[in-house]
């Protein structure tokens, strides 16, 4: 037997062998009428060749490659021809049979899909898979557009409905290998959202599902660190504490109590990028103490003498207001927020204002934004360990 794209004569299976015995044919998709026979889990499926080819690329590459030879007038050497010869697909048996499902389906079965009471997530997320890997782009961006409706409807609904964090995580990688920005973003929201749950065990699951998977996948490095941002905000550690200036970390795996948070349910490693995060976090906001400083702006003749001291005055003067009224800003995302915030409802005061420095108190603003834009982009920077 081969994988898919393999086509070498080999001899027959022998009835006797255990694992062989175990194989049977699908109850559903096993179509006598069937061209090709492909072996799934332990599951042996008859399908139509043509139906397959119609929506997919692999699949016309496929059935178009040799299929060896009958030269001893036996069907059953030439592979895909027979129970014996099956093509094997290395696919688990409830995916292959949910790209089936959605290739023989009739249209009330396609129609439930579209309402939330319906819909079976799990098996969506199935034929989305399968469609993506073996290039079924129609039925692909079907799948994408009714899982991004539905969980833009009812977030909360869709997560459950998903089956675990397995299968969020699923559909996550696979907005982002097909460039669905839109879902990808919806997810990674609900996602956080459940990482900073008023339930102690909701955040925890949420924050181990969201490590599962950003781990695993090489294109979510900006949700693990977000991941561990927000579980270090769930904790209520930025309230809890003054500003780090020390932290001892011990680089072989040993982190330090110094956050007294209980942790067991991180591995080592983990752990050690929590407190590495903390600490770096931390490192940050001590910097934010002061104002940082102001690059030049050529358009502004007032720009040392005015604008410079106005944007060091007003940043002081809302740290100083957040002390007065008891808000604590030791996490540098919110003390940025609360800047922006600030700016946002009253814009700098900067003597002699005239049309220059009007301008430079629009090129602070900007300003800001870039420094929100680079903290949010380089969340996961805070938590890289060696």
């Amino acid at each position: 037997m081969s994988t898919p794209g393999s086509r070498t004569t080999h001899p027959l299976p022998d009835p006797s062998d255990q694992s062989v015995a175990t194989i049977v044919r699908d109850e559903k998709y096993y179509f006598f009428d069937g061209s090709v026979v492909i072996l799934a889990g332990d599951r042996l499926f008859r399908i139509h060749q043509s139906l397959f080819e119609l929506g997919s690329g692999f699949f016309r590459t496929l059935f178009s490659l040799p299929q060896g030879v009958d030269t001893e007038g036996d069907s059953r050497l030439i592979e895909g021809r027979s129970d014996e010869n099956p093509i094997i697909f290395q696919d688990t048996l409830d995916d292959f049979r949910a790209l089936c499902w959605a290739l023989y389906s009739r249209p009330p079965a396609i129609a439930a899909q579209l309402k939330l009471d319906t819909v079976d997530v799990s098996k969506l997320i199935s034929v989305l898979a399968m469609s993506h890997k073996y290039d079924f782009p129609d039925l692909r961006t079907w799948c994408l557009d009714v899982l991004e409706s539905h969980l833009v409807v009812s977030p909360a609904s869709f997560i459950g409905k998903c089956g675990g964090w397995d299968n969020v995580g699923r559909v996550l990688e696979l907005a982002q290998q097909c460039d669905r920005s839109t879902l990808m973003r919806s997810i990674e929201q609900e996602w956080l959202q459940r990482i900073s749950g008023s339930s102690k065990a909701e955040q925890i699951s949420a924050f181990l599902g969201a490590l599962d998977v950003a781990e695993f996948s090489g294109g979510l490095r900006d949700f693990h660190g977000r991941a561990y941002y927000t579980y270090l905000k769930a904790t209520g550690i930025f309230d809890a504490h003054p500003l780090c200036t020390t932290i001892t970390i011990d680089i072989g795996g040993a982190p330090s109590s110094y956050m007294n948070q209980d942790l067991d349910f991180l591995d080592a490693k983990r752990q050690l990028r929590i407190y590495k995060g903390f600490w770096s976090l931390s490192q940050l906001r001590l910097r934010l103490t002061q104002a940082p400083k102001l690059p030049d702006c050529p358009s502004c003749s007032n720009h040392t003498k005015t604008c410079i001291p106005a944007w060091q005055s007003r940043w002081n003067s809302i740290l100083s207001e957040a002390e007065q009224q008891g808000r604590c800003l030791d996490d540098p995302g919110k003390l940025l927020g609360e800047v922006w915030n600030s700016l946002s409802r009253r814009p700098i005061t900067i003597p002699h204002n005239n049309w220059s420095t009007i301008g430079c108190h629009r090129f602070i603003v900007e300003h800001l934004e870039t420094m929100m834009r680079k903290f949010n982009g380089g969340i996961a920077e805070h938590f890289i360990v060696p």
